[in-house]
């Protein structure tokens, strides 16, 4: 088992502190990876208290299984329970299951990120899986996030970000310029290279 820390949520290269370094910091992640690279757990440290476990569940285990893990190593905090779904043509879903810190699930969101892993849209869900929320990020040829567009649960947009000039975005006004513009029309459409395929279950 390796350890890492790294500066707020992102475990990222480039985002890379050592230990005596996040003890200057607000927030600081500290990551668990296997002997082969592979991303095991992550604890989200706010203010030097630990306020979330996040699991990558790279095994299947059942939920239960996870949560005697965590009662047993943790107590009074919360969690996440992070699983690949599927993977298509360079796609890759992924669903995270969020947990009180009594072990009671609190909500639940699906994730479809493209071939260099950036996120391009989340599902977002209630206890009961009922949709109430779905987002969908555009992100420039160089990998910088520009815009973000929110859609109710019923798949209609209402609103919009762009982060390049910290201004609100209309879609009906930026769609047309964007490279898959029906993408963008609905919540729920998925992008064009795996349209015909279905958003899988949780």
């Amino acid at each position: 088992m390796k350890i890492r820390y790294y500066n707020d949520i992102l475990v990222e290269d480039d985002e890379e502190v050592s230990f005596e370094e996040t003890q200057k910091l607000t927030t600081y992640t500290k990551a668990y990876f296997r002997d082969d690279e592979y991303l095991e757990k992550t604890e989200l440290y706010s203010n030097c208290t630990l306020s979330t476990v996040n699991y990558y569940n790279i095994n299947n285990q059942a939920y239960e299984d996870v949560k005697a893990f965590h009662f047993h190593n943790y107590q009074n905090v919360k969690f996440t329970v992070r699983q690949n779904l599927a993977k298509i043509q360079g796609y890759t879903w992924e669903s995270i299951f969020f947990f009180s810190s009594l072990g009671e699930l609190t909500n639940v969101t699906e994730i479809l990120s493209n071939e260099n892993q950036k996120p391009l849209m989340e599902i977002h869900m209630d206890k009961d899986y009922k949709v109430f929320e779905l987002l969908k990020y555009y992100w420039e040829p160089d990998d910088e996030l520009r815009y973000i567009f929110e859609y109710d649960g019923d798949g209609r947009n209402y609103t919009g970000y762009d982060l390049l000039y910290g201004d609100s975005a209309y879609l009906s006004e930026v769609k047309d310029y964007l490279p898959d513009p029906e993408f963008y029309d609905n919540g729920y459409h998925l992008p064009q290279a795996i349209a015909n395929s279905t958003i899988p279950s949780v």
